[in-house]
């Protein structure tokens, strides 16, 4: 089972001479992603205070939005740190083992889809409140 897993894992990752040819690609990758999971904590940092200071919101679209920003700022503290941890770990031409590709996965995927359904949940609700005038 977990051999089928590593494998199955295998495939989705570059291999140590694709991560070769794409050196440059993937430094500038890196940067950016620094660059990018600062600017998204502290953004959505200051979007929840904003959203816990403004009292005309209605209950429910603040707890959507708070959702949103919360899985946001979980998105730059975890999901984009460990995605440049295994950007280095390529850059470096380690082999990084199959579990740590595997929670890699698991992270991202999890996060990723709870901001992914945060957004379509703001999005229902706002057209229900507009198409039922509530």
């Amino acid at each position: 089972m977990e051999n089928s897993t590593c494998e199955l894992l295998s495939g989705r990752f570059p291999n140590v001479s694709e991560v070769e040819n794409l050196r440059w690609i993937n430094l500038v990758n890196l940067i950016l992603n620094n660059f990018l999971s600062y600017t998204a904590i502290m953004l959505n940092v200051v979007t929840i205070h904003a959203i816990r200071k403004t009292s005309s919101l209605p209950n429910t679209l603040r707890t959507l939005l708070l959702n949103l920003a919360v899985t946001d700022v979980g998105v730059g503290l975890i999901v984009q740190p460990v995605y440049t941890l295994l950007l280095v770990k390529w850059l470096q031409q380690n082999s990084e083992d199959c579990n740590f590709r595997y929670a890699f996965v698991m992270i991202s995927s999890t996060f990723c889809l709870a901001s992914f359904l945060g957004v379509v949940a703001v999005s229902v609700e706002r057209f229900l409140a507009i198409h039922l005038h509530l």
